[in-house]
């Protein structure tokens, strides 16, 4: 009798805690949802993102993904603008900042933030001058630009034989190889082909050689903000599989420079 009492008892606390978690999990999703994240947007240049002159407003294939993923999560987002990765990081270390697009996983960023599946894998392709005959690909003593904390960097410091500069934003390598300060750089080349338009500098550097690694572009979030990561993660999921997607980048990348 007493042993059939308290199976009983068991039975229905193990159903009242089943039900409290259940209630507590639908709570927290729903608050969270009712919640506003702040979303970084880094000026990578053209077609990532940048302020668009015409209407000077945040723009681009970062922005759209995010829009996307907005509505697909129910998550509310108000964005802001960083100049260079340096700007955005102290958004998050100042706790001003929630979530950033388009950012390359590299084992350095890992230290700030946990990040989404990839939805975008590009290769990293060794950039010369133009009028570069002698450089055919990664070679001894030459100097090659990359951006600070990118993918790129961990590919190149493979490379014990080469010296490597590093910069803030891709603009600034860009220059630096035009000015001679480098011999090469090494970038997607859908990044490149944004710079030869902002820049106005079409036809002025070509790619060489095999691609030096791939960059795989995700979604981070800061790491006591990780929770939103489930939810992130499924609308990713859902965007990468629709039609939406495919549009996003149709628009941004008509002739898939990748």
């Amino acid at each position: 009798m007493c042993k059939n009492r308290f199976q009983q008892n068991k039975t229905w606390l193990f159903v009242c805690l089943v039900f409290c978690l259940l209630t507590f999990s639908k709570t927290v999703n729903a608050e969270t949802k009712h919640d506003t994240y702040i979303v970084v947007i880094q000026d990578y240049g053209r077609p990532l993102g940048f302020i668009d002159e015409k209407n000077n407003q945040i723009s681009g294939f970062s922005f759209d993904i995010m829009t996307e993923i907005g509505k697909l999560s129910g998550l509310r987002f108000e964005y802001v603008f960083a100049k260079n990765y340096d700007d955005l990081l102290k958004l998050f270390l100042d706790n001003k900042a929630d979530i950033t697009p388009s950012i390359a996983i590299s084992e350095e960023r890992k230290r700030h933030f946990v990040f989404s599946k990839p939805y975008e894998s590009t290769p990293l392709l060794l950039f010369v001058k133009a009028s570069e005959d002698s450089i055919s690909g990664i070679i001894p003593k030459i100097k090659v630009g990359a951006v600070k904390a990118s993918a790129a960097v961990r590919y190149l410091m493979a490379h014990k034989d080469i010296e490597l500069k590093q910069y803030s934003t891709y603009q600034e390598v860009h220059m630096a190889l035009l000015k001679k300060e480098i011999d090469a750089y090494c970038a997607s080349a859908a990044r490149v082909s944004g710079l030869l338009k902002e820049t106005n500098t079409h036809g002025s550097v070509k790619s060489v050689g095999e691609p030096v690694g791939v960059v795989n572009r995700a979604i981070a979030i800061r790491k006591d903000k990780a929770w939103l990561l489930g939810i992130i993660d499924d609308a990713v999921n859902k965007l990468i599989n629709s039609p939406n997607y495919k549009g996003i980048r149709k628009k941004w990348y008509p002739e898939e420079l990748q």
